[in-house]
């Protein structure tokens, strides 16, 4: 019976656990003030109603006089987190580190934005190998952005580096499933590699995905070389 006891306290630990961790996780992914405000809400809720069940249920066992080592202990140990923080200081300060990592996340963007227009500017003029380098200093910065990915692979296309076109086509799908761009880039490099069927099978694909861009599509696949007039880089963010 105090096995189970023991388990059902452990599952409900476990799922105060994962929801603190999914409240949190919501204020530092948080991007603008109205999310901040409105994750920092939810989580100042939670942790109330848990001090408020908290107090009851200690104020339960102090009448009984049945709590156990185990319950004086934790709540020693809440006590003094209660009186080291409490729920309205720990919601400042998770806050606070929300709009930091907001505004963290804006010099990245903003950083990957400069690395990826030198970048576009070197593909043009045909230095594969900078812009390759400079493509790689903004995905250091930015790592969830397709057009990045796909900038890098089709340069990658015209270094021959096809296994390197291959991981950047899948980085980029994984980003947006439905990119034109990722499937050519992947359809080349396999097509480059000898491995025909693979090539088809992305073909299909991005036909499939993109009927009124097949000839396109079939165009961009087949030619023996991928020209930048005909395959631009985009310069979109």
């Amino acid at each position: 019976m105090e096995l189970q006891t023991n388990d059902e306290d452990f599952e409900e630990f476990l799922t105060k656990v994962d929801t603190v961790g999914d409240l949190v996780k919501k204020l530092k992914e948080a991007s603008t003030a109205d999310e901040v405000n409105s994750a920092a809400h939810k989580a100042d809720a939670y942790l109330k109603k848990q001090q408020s069940e908290r107090t009851k249920i200690n104020s339960k066992n102090n009448s009984e006089g049945e709590a156990s080592t185990k319950d004086v202990l934790d709540n020693r140990k809440e006590s003094t987190l209660l009186h080291t923080m409490s729920p309205e200081e720990f919601m400042k300060t998770v806050t606070e580190d929300a709009k930091k990592r907001s505004a963290e996340k804006r010099d990245r963007k903003a950083a990957s934005d400069v690395f990826k227009k030198e970048a576009n500017v070197a593909f043009r003029s045909g230095d594969y190998v900078k812009a390759l380098l400079l493509y790689n200093r903004a995905i250091d910065e930015v790592r969830d952005s397709c057009v990045l990915y796909t900038n890098r692979a089709l340069t990658n296309l015209h270094l021959e580096c096809y296994t390197k076109v291959l991981e950047d086509s899948k980085s980029a799908l994984r980003i947006n499933p439905a990119s034109i761009k990722a499937l050519v880039y992947k359809a080349r490099a396999h097509r480059a590699l000898g491995q025909l069927e693979l090539a088809e099978a992305c073909t299909l694909e991005a036909v499939n995905l993109h009927p009124h861009h097949k000839a396109f599509i079939t165009h961009a696949v087949l030619k023996d070389l991928l020209s930048p007039d005909k395959m631009k880089i985009n310069d979109q963010k």
